[in-house]
């Protein structure tokens, strides 16, 4: 892989990171005591929280998901190959509807949060009720199961591109995918799958990075 080649894909490798980073630590500290996880409508509480930050919740969804949708599909384009078996090619096509879709998952969020303040101040309810429909459409669409992400990081582990060492971390990622199909393993395996990735991701940027070469000296 060309030097040129071999920097993007460490750079968009890193960027994967850095966004499941910065999401993780939002959403740790800054929506900590939002409460967007609970289950059915958003109350009230959540809701305004939600329109008193959000320029913030706005940037948040458009970094974990557009920027990491863009960055992914780089990093899909990088560890893909050009040639070879069918097969690996159609795990290549995984990664790229996955990226898809979470750059989808983005933009409906981000769309559907700039008209939330809006509907709030108008009639709490109905904006519980837009919220509660836009995050099904956001779950949906590229964030309830991580079943392509598995299937993609699973067919890459199958191949050349990673180390033995990032092979057997990309197979408990995959595992931990396949297991958010489950409702009752969800939660946990999302949170496997997130961090795990996160940990590949920067370690792909490390050791995708090209390292410069020193010529021999002739005497």
């Amino acid at each position: 892989m060309p030097w040129s080649d071999k920097s993007f894909a460490a750079m968009a490798a890193g960027m994967c990171g850095a966004t499941y980073l910065i999401g993780l630590v939002l959403y740790s500290t800054a929506f900590a005591s939002a409460d967007m996880d609970a289950a059915g409508m958003p109350s009230i509480r959540t809701l305004a929280f939600m329109v008193e930050n959000a320029t913030l919740l706005g940037l948040w969804y458009f970094t974990i998901y557009v920027v990491n949708g863009l960055a992914l599909l780089g990093l899909v384009f990088a560890l893909g190959p050009s040639t070879g078996p069918l097969w690996q090619k159609w795990i290549s096509g995984i990664g790229f509807v996955w990226s898809a879709l979470v750059i989808a998952a983005g933009l409906v969020a981000v769309v559907a949060l700039s008209a939330l303040p809006q509907i709030y101040h108008l009639a709490p309810s109905e904006a519980a009720r837009h919220w509660h429909i836009a995050v099904t459409l956001v779950e949906g669409i590229g964030g309830g199961t991580e079943l392509l992400g598995a299937l993609w990081i699973l067919g890459v582990a199958c191949g050349p591109a990673l180390s033995s060492a990032q092979k057997a971390l990309a197979l408990v990622i995959g595992t931990a995918g396949l297991l958010t199909i489950h409702p009752a393993l969800a939660e946990v395996a999302a949170a496997v799958f997130g961090l795990s990735f996160m940990i590949l991701f920067l370690w792909l940027a490390v050791t995708l990075w090209p390292r410069k070469t020193t010529m021999p000296q002739h005497a």
